[in-house]
């Protein structure tokens, strides 16, 4: 939660306490040196997780699956996974080996934790359960795609808006619904998995997952609008990743762990 103080935070204030919790995620590297950013995360309160959106662990599972000349025909030269950590004023890109990264993922609801071991940042706390309020004022932080949005010291783009509703989103198939949060603006790519944040306190009310077009095959959408995983989600993935990665590493430590404990 962001720090309480006698007097009103001021939103640049709020947006800068969250921007120390965000990273960038990208897979591979463009023919141009720069590293090709596919999404955002955050931090959570547990050391060493962080959340994203299923369908940006899926973008690096696809670049990865590409062959050398695939690779050369989107503009890569490799598949190296790196995050760009806070540092300072700036960011500061770093390599992520295989065997330090752990991944749960749910794709209905298009919310994804990784455990990165090793990596540590100031955590983002979720809004208890989903008590957002419509009309409430919220921040976005993300990065978009395309090295021509980022300087030379990499940040991230903020944006304000409003919570405009919360809706059930139907499902591909038309049998299930997933809860979102619908935003008054439109995001660009790479704000994916970015953290929608109160702008009075920097909880994180939501996670930027997409935005809608006029027309698609789930149904007609009113353009100029985003929408956000909710807290609930995002929370109930990471208690399962949380003892899924334990029981693993307790396992990898101590082979006799069967993963019940007295």
């Amino acid at each position: 939660m962001f720090i309480v103080r006698d007097t009103p935070p001021v939103f640049e204030d709020v947006a800068e306490y969250v921007s120390k919790s965000v990273i960038a995620i990208a897979i591979g590297t463009r023919d141009d040196g720069s590293p090709n950013i596919v999404g955002t995360g955050f931090a959570l309160r547990r050391a060493e997780f962080f959340a994203t959106s299923w369908h940006v662990s899926e973008i690096g599972e696809g670049i990865s699956a590409l062959s050398k000349d695939e690779m050369e025909e989107k503009g890569l030269i490799d598949d190296v996974f790196r995050i760009a950590l806070p540092d300072g004023d700036g960011y500061e890109w770093r390599e992520i080996e295989s065997d330090s990264l752990m991944c749960s993922h749910n794709k209905d609801h298009d919310v994804c934790v990784y455990r990165i071991i090793g990596v540590e940042i100031p955590p983002l706390q979720l809004l208890p359960g989903d008590q957002w309020s419509w009309g409430s004022e919220v921040g976005i932080i993300g990065f978009p795609m395309g090295s021509l949005l980022q300087g030379v010291v990499l940040r991230p783009y903020v944006l304000k808006t409003v919570i405009s509703g919360g809706l059930e989103l139907p499902l591909p198939g038309g049998h299930k619904r997933t809860p979102r949060l619908a935003l008054g603006i439109s995001v660009a790519g790479g704000f994916s998995g970015g953290p929608v944040f109160s702008a009075r306190d920097g909880q994180v009310v939501g996670m930027i997952s997409s935005q809608t077009i006029e027309k698609d095959e789930l149904g007609s959408w009113p353009a100029g609008i985003s929408l956000a995983v909710t807290p609930y989600l995002i929370r109930r993935e990471l208690r399962r990743h949380t003892k899924k990665t334990d029981e693993l590493i307790k396992r990898c430590l101590w082979p006799e762990f069967s993963g019940e404990e007295d």
